[in-house]
């Protein structure tokens, strides 16, 4: 039996914007419950999804990343409903209305359902399954 070799490459995307960015001091606490407290200078970001969009409540706390201008910011805090906290102090250009990537591509960097499945300790279809209908779709 002959092998099929077809190049099979993700297509899927999940992105969203920043909506501010705000510096945060050491010391001071950020984040649902005040959850997170910056052990140095920070600059943070809000992006514009959360939990009710699929977005898995596990990658909390630093497990998990977003892309921005094709480099990590990890996500900080607690993520809320309809919101998340990124920290792009390594990212000196981000701004309001850039766009981070959940699953994607972004510069030579990706994430995909795969590695969120694996930082949360579940499976690809689960990941799937939970992007909600909130989330705009665009056909490519």
């Amino acid at each position: 039996m002959e092998s099929c070799r077809i190049d099979l490459r993700p297509v899927l995307s999940v992105k969203a914007r920043v909506v501010l960015v705000k510096d945060l001091y050491a010391g001071e606490l950020t984040g649902y419950g005040l959850g997170y407290m910056a052990e140095s200078n920070r600059k943070i970001t809000i992006l514009s999804t959360g939990y009710a969009d699929g977005i898995p409540h596990t990658l909390s706390c630093g497990k998990g990343w977003v892309l921005i201008a094709g480099l990590e910011a990890p996500i900080i805090g607690l993520i809320c409903m309809d919101q998340m906290l990124v920290d792009v102090t390594d990212i000196p250009d981000a701004a309001a209305g850039d766009v981070a990537v959940l699953i994607g591509t972004s510069g030579s960097r990706q994430i995909t359902a795969c590695d969120l499945a694996e930082q949360t300790g579940a499976i690809t279809n689960e990941i799937l399954s939970r992007l909600d209908g909130r989330l705009e779709k665009v056909p490519i």
